[in-house]
Formats: C-alpha cells, sequence, structure tokens
C-alpha cells in the first residue's frame, strides 16, 4: 500500500470513517481517500465496494483485458470541512500488466455524467508500481474543485489497445486519491515575541489555515500574567502568519506579558487568546551609582564609580579634579573609563593638606538613567594628609636556608605594615668577607623583589646566581610608597651548597659535615639518602698511572672521612645528601693523605677553600716544613689540576686560574699526584 507523508489516511470502512474523520477534521490539510474490494460480476463496469481490493499485498486486484474497457472507483462520501477550500486532486493507481498494454486513468465527475480522461502514463511493468495524475482543478468542469465534487467523485482507470493484436491484461491492486485543502476558519498556533532592545519588544503571531483570509489580530501590553490590566497597542492587523506588533517605548529592565488575539467570521480554532511572557527587556542604560573617594597617601587619592545597566558595555566614564564645590575650574583626571563596575580613577599628582572635589560624568549612547544618582555628580570634599615621612614597621629577615641547587637560597620574613602602600622589599647581600654591616648601600642589593607565601613566615623569596660554597650575608628592608625604607640591621649568613643529586646514576660526593661519634658508617651518612641497594665506594691507588687504566682499585669503605670523596649511587632523583647526622667541621686543620697518582679528596669544611691556600707537607723529609700547593706543583710532586664529576663528564680547574680553582663542600673532587718518590699530604685549614 502507498504510504504518503504528511498526508492523512483514511480508510473507508462504514463504521471507522465517521470516527477517524472527527477526531481530525480540525488539523487535517491533505485527505486521503480509499477504496476496498471488488464486485467481479460486471467486469466492464465495476465498482469496488468489496472489503478485497487494498489489502496491501497485491495478492487480489481487479483485471480488465481489450481495448476501452474501464474500472471505476466509487468513493464512499468523504468527511470535509465545510469551510474548506480544495487546492488539488491528486490520483494515485497502483498496476501492472501481463502483456502489451497501456494504462491511462482520469477523473469521473458524477454531477455532469461526463468522463474526463487524464494524461497517459508509462506503460505498465510486470510488478505493480504506483501512477498518478494531479488536478487543480476540476476537469469535468474546468473549474475549481468544490466539496460536492470531492463528495461524488468517481475514479476510472481505462486501458487502450497497443497493438493489431491483443494479448494480456491491466491489473490494480489499489486506487486512492488526495485532496489537498486549506480551511477558511482559522487555526491558532503558539505566538513568540523577541526582545529587541532594552526599551522594544515585537510579538509575533502564528497561524495557520484562513484560506479566505478575512482574519485580524489584536495585541494588547500587559503587566502581569494574567493580564489584568493591559494597553492595546495593534488592532485589526491582517495579512500572513505571523502577523507582527512591534512595542516600543518600554522601560528597561522589566517583564512585560502579551494578549494576542485572533478574529475570523469563519471561526477560530485552538487557544484564542493567548497570554505570552514573561519577556524582560535588557538593561542596555548605565545607571549611576553614589560616586565615593579614598584618600591613599597625601599626594594620592582614588575615586571609584560605581553603576549597573549598560548590559552592552557601551558607556564610559570621566573624572575630573576641582578645588571648589560647585568644580568651576575642573583637570581631567581620568577620561572615557570602560569596564564593569566600579571604574576607578587614581589621582597621584595631589598637594599634602589640601582639599579637593571630583565630578563624575556618565556618557551613554543607550541614555543615562539618574534613578539611583545625579549625572554628572560633584563628591567631596577629601583633604590628604600631611606628607608620610614614617618608614615601615618590620621586623627583617627571619630565614635564609640554602636550596640545595647550588646558587638559589630561600629566604622569608613577616609582611611589614604601612600607611603608604604598597610596601616592597629590597634584598641585600655579599660574601660574608666584604659585608658592609655600617652602610648597607655599599653591598650588593636587590629591589622591589617578587614574594610569595612563605612556609614558616608571610612571605618568601629567592636570591639567585650565588656561588656555591661560599658564606653570604644577607638582609631584607622594607620600603612604602612614598620611598621610606626602614633601618633593621637583622642580618643571616648562609652558604649555597651544590649538593642536589638531580638523577638517577653514580654521583662524586663528600661529607660536608663531621659524623657524630659512632654516625660515619657509610649507611648512616648516605643509607636515607639514596635508597635501594647502597652503592659506595672510594679509590686507593697503587702507583702513577695518568692515563686509564689508573693503578689502583675501588674499595667499599667501612667509615666516611671529612676530605675523603666517595662514589655513591643514586636510586631515587631529587634527594638531597642531609645533614642529620653531624655537625659543622670545627677543627683548626684536617690533614688529607695522598697516594702517588689518582687520589679522590674533598674539601672538609662547610665552605669554600681556594686550592692555592691549601697546604702541602712533605712527609718523608722531616723538618723541611710546609710548601705551598704552587710550590708542590712547581716541584712536580702534584699536577696543577682537580677533576669533578658534572653528572655526564669531567669538568677541572687550575689553582692560578682566573677566578682561581676552589673546593667546594659536598663535592668529591680527584687529583693526581705525579711522583712516587714523595710522601705528601695535604693539610686544610678551616675557612
Amino acid at each position: 500500500m502507498r504510504k504518503e507523508t504528511g498526508a492523512v489516511k483514511i480508510l473507508l470502512f462504514a463504521l471507522a470513517v465517521t470516527a477517524f474523520f472527527f477526531a481530525v477534521q480540525t488539523w487535517a490539510t491533505t485527505l486521503t481517500l480509499r477504496s476496498s474490494g471488488k464486485d467481479a460480476s460486471d467486469p466492464g463496469d465495476w465498482t469496488w465496494t468489496g472489503s478485497e481490493l487494498g489489502d496491501n499485498s497485491d495478492a487480489t486486484y481487479a483485471s480488465a483485458a481489450g481495448s476501452g474497457l474501464w474500472l471505476r472507483s466509487d468513493i464512499q462520501r468523504p468527511f470535509i470541512p465545510s469551510d474548506a477550500v480544495i487546492n488539488s486532486v491528486v490520483v494515485y493507481v497502483r498496476a501492472r500488466q501481463t502483456g502489451n498494454e497501456y494504462i491511462e486513468f482520469g477523473v469521473y465527475c458524477a454531477a455532469s455524467g461526463t468522463d474526463s480522461t487524464g494524461s497517459n502514463v508509462p506503460r505498465p511493468g510486470s510488478s505493480f508500481t504506483d501512477y498518478s495524475n494531479s488536478f487543480v482543478t476540476n476537469p469535468c468542469t474546468n473549474s475549481s474543485w468544490t466539496i460536492t465534487d470531492i463528495e461524488n467523485l468517481v475514479v476510472s482507470i481505462g486501458t487502450i489497445r497497443s497493438g493489431r493484436w491483443w494479448s494480456g491484461e491491466m491489473q490494480v491492486s489499489e486506487v486512492w486519491v488526495v485532496v489537498d485543502y486549506s480551511r477558511s476558519s482559522l487555526q491558532v498556533l503558539q505566538n513568540r515575541a523577541a526582545v529587541d532592545s532594552d526599551v522594544q519588544i515585537t510579538v509575533s503571531a502564528f497561524f495557520s489555515d484562513d484560506a479566505n483570509g478575512n482574519s485580524s489580530t489584536d495585541f494588547e501590553l500587559c503587566y502581569d500574567s494574567g493580564c489584568v490590566s493591559s494597553v492595546p497597542v495593534c488592532s485589526g492587523v491582517t495579512g500572513s502568519s505571523p502577523r507582527s506588533c512591534v512595542f516600543s517605548g518600554l522601560a528597561q529592565n522589566t517583564s512585560y506579558w502579551f494578549r494576542v488575539t485572533h478574529s475570523d467570521p469563519d471561526g477560530v480554532n485552538g487557544s484564542n487568546p493567548q497570554i505570552i511572557g514573561p519577556y524582560r527587556t535588557s538593561n542596555n542604560r548605565v545607571i549611576p551609582d553614589p560616586a565615593e573617594a579614598a584618600v591613599e597617601s597625601s599626594t594620592t587619592i582614588t575615586v571609584s564609580a560605581p553603576f549597573t545597566g549598560d548590559a552592552n558595555g557601551d558607556s564610559s566614564t570621566t573624572v575630573e579634579r576641582c578645588t571648589d564645590s560647585s568644580c568651576s575650574s575642573p583637570v581631567t583626571i581620568c577620561s572615557d573609563l570602560a569596564g564593569s563596575s566600579p571604574r576607578t580613577c587614581v589621582d597621584n599628582s595631589l598637594s599634602s593638606q589640601t582639599s579637593y572635589w571630583f565630578r563624575i560624568t556618565f556618557s551613554d549612547p543607550d541614555g543615562v538613567n539618574t534613578s539611583n544618582a545625579s549625572n554628572p555628580q560633584i563628591i567631596g570634599p577629601y583633604t590628604t594628609p600631611a606628607p608620610d615621612t614614617t618608614p615601615p614597621v618590620f621586623g627583617g629577615i627571619a630565614l635564609a636556608e640554602d636550596m640545595g641547587r647550588g646558587r638559589r637560597v630561600r629566604l622569608e620574613f613577616d609582611a611589614a605594615t604601612d600607611e603608604s602602600p604598597p610596601i616592597k622589599y629590597n634584598v641585600y647581600y655579599n660574601l660574608a668577607s666584604s659585608w658592609n654591616d655600617a652602610d648597607w648601600s655599599q653591598n650588593n642589593v636587590l629591589r622591589d623583589v617578587n614574594t610569595r607565601p612563605g612556609k614558616t613566615y608571610q612571605l618568601k623569596t629567592y636570591l639567585d646566581g650565588l656561588e656555591e660554597g661560599e658564606e653570604y650575608v644577607v638582609g631584607v628592608r622594607a620600603e612604602d610608597a612614598r620611598g621610606n625604607e626602614d633601618t633593621n640591621s637583622v642580618t643571616l649568613t648562609v652558604i649555597p651548597y651544590p649538593r642536589m643529586m638531580k638523577s638517577e646514576g653514580y654521583y662524586l660526593v663528600a661529607d660536608g659535615l663531621a659524623p657524630a661519634s659512632g654516625f660515619n658508617r657509610p649507611s648512616q651518612v648516605f643509607g636515607d639518602d639514596v635508597g635501594g641497594t647502597l652503592l659506595v665506594y672510594t679509590w686507593v691507588s697503587s702507583g702513577l698511572g695518568f692515563n686509564a687504566p689508573f693503578q689502583g682499585r675501588y674499595e667499599v669503605p667501612s667509615v666516611i672521612t671529612p676530605g675523603k670523596a666517595y662514589w655513591v649511587y643514586n636510586w631515587q632523583p631529587g634527594n638531597l645528601l642531609d645533614d642529620d647526622y653531624g655537625s659543622r667541621n670545627t677543627s683548626s686543620q684536617t690533614i688529607v693523605d695522598l697516594l702517588p697518582g689518582w687520589n679522590m679528596i674533598a674539601n672538609p669544611y662547610h665552605k669554600n677553600v681556594r686550592l692555592r691556600d691549601v697546604v702541602v707537607t712533605k712527609v718523608n723529609n722531616p723538618g723541611a716544613g710546609d710548601y705551598t700547593f704552587e710550590e708542590a706543583v712547581l716541584n712536580g710532586w702534584l699536577v696543577n689540576a682537580v677533576y669533578w664529576w658534572n653528572g655526564s663528564g669531567y669538568n677541572w680547574a687550575a689553582y692560578n686560574d682566573n677566578p682561581p680553582a676552589k673546593l667546594v663542600p659536598w663535592r668529591g673532587y680527584w687529583i693526581y699526584q705525579s711522583d712516587d718518590s714523595v710522601q705528601l699530604q695535604l693539610k686544610f685549614t678551616r675557612p
């Protein structure tokens, strides 16, 4: 069976027809009329009134053979609304042929008793296929269709001979008619509105039908959902759907409802009148609020201009400074201020102990609503105080801590207070040997450093670019917006140590502390820092051999000794060698024995020791005295270099470099004794 999208299917069974049409009469715009069954008693002039034809399976059909034979279908009387206007009639047939037949079909008008033949359609094939003809007017009368025409409609399907000899037959399994019509009565659809601006709303009334176009629509403005109080704005609006009414001159930021009423002498179907809403206008006009100002210092006043409205953000604000309440000689401080509320203007060019007024003016192409405050508005007087000459109250530096990153330390302190914010912090620093405590301006200074919340104290900052192993003196002073700096004399010392193990692998390290008694075994010094299996090795030379292979062997030390270096494998990247097992070496001198060949040595103290300051003693020549490192090199006992592992290769430095080589705490070094006829010792003096 053919299915028509959007068409209402009306099967012409006597009992079902009436109920079905009654349920859909209001909404139908197309009507599908079907016949069903066949009567084989009169093969030349059949009227299909039984129940066989049209069972959707093509299993039953009416047939005709020979030229000039016709099949006719009387359509039972349909229900068409009395105000219907017929737009077109389309006749469908589902047919096939078993021989050399062509099929044509037309419309027969019972009222006139005349058959009207439509156009020929393509020759049917051997399977059932749908064919159709469309008729905008009644072909029997050549006039517009009427409801009576539809009620008396008869569909005729005829065959014509296609050749001299006749063969086969035409078979028709289904005939149906689709009637397209519109109503004279109006069908109300859902009405809608659109907010055009902060003062205008357009209401649109949607409907269908009204084929004869004799309806009209009224629009009313309402102030509540029940439309108790209403104002007619547009009356008797005609034309096609949708009909519109523009409501202008509305209040901003206000909710409105609208009542839409359709009128039609042919009748109105659907909810009528309709009340729609609420629709709220926008708030594009700026609404100034009372402005205010705050005296920040003897030379600075900040003006704040709050507002509401300005939904489209196209307003601006101008602030002028005045010396009297009438603002007779204004000076523009800020113009065309934009952005959200409040808009602020900082005037920092004032005189101390002077009174000022300010004029604030809002501009908006949508208009300025002065319901909350006048525009422009003048505020004041505001009197500036005497100049601030008092420095901030500040306790100075409270913590200076090595970060274990070689060249960075962390500084912490509590925040200062002052009447002239904002407060900035200046960091003074210098080598301990060069620190000038009497005049901090002679030291290095970083002004207005960045701060953030501290770990122990309120604020923290960082000092970078320091030299590893050097002792620094650090102090912090606070300065207010008027340039008043406090004069606290609190200082701390800090030494940046290069003791960060950055990744997994072997590191050449040293013991930077003097282990406490009974805590000098490798597991006690390094165990909790590196994780995993403890791997610690030291080198024991057995002779000269500058180039690989070295003369000697690696051994696992039983104790960790200051002045010696060790290979340590790090299993947990990022850990530091800690200082919880000992204290700083306070011995005035530490002696380290050397062997011919390569030796692993270290600085036994907590501060850098210059290589040229290391004293060399010739043990097997008693009474000869000590030698400088330079003399030991010139005598051919030592190579003028120390080597250290950087994680992927070796760096080296000499005692006479510029700057001269330094032995940094916590770092291990290689040194080469190039003469096996002497027994040497290195003497380190506490820095």
